[in-house]
């Protein structure tokens, strides 16, 4: 099994228990564990749906984890670097960052 790195754009729904600017999108990153791309994306989308209350918009990319990719020292790197570290653990779906829109597009 693959620990797949997806980055999403996920509406914000009623009752998400993620801190609010009041913007409309969060930008999510999280480490999943997977047989395939597909099946990281489904499992993402429902838990972010039944326990997160946010509906993926927008999958911007999922892949394998590879540590080459996530070297610089941004706080995205970091934050996939944890989340990666934490599902390698514990076999379950880590979060490493979400953002909001508003942070994100100004």
């Amino acid at each position: 099994m693959d620990i797949w790195i997806v980055l999403t754009k996920s509406k914000i729904l009623p009752g998400c228990p993620l801190p609010s600017d009041g913007s409309e999108y969060m930008y999510g990153r999280s480490a999943i564990p997977a047989e395939s791309k597909e099946q990281a994306i489904d499992e993402l989308t429902a838990i972010f749906k039944d326990q997160g209350k946010l509906a993926v918009e927008e999958v911007q990319k999922a892949v394998i984890y590879n540590p080459d990719d996530w070297t610089d020292a941004s706080e995205q790197s970091t934050a996939v670097n944890d989340a990666f570290r934490e599902c390698d653990k514990t076999g379950k779906i880590a979060f490493g960052m979400f953002i909001s829109s508003e942070m994100v597009d100004g």
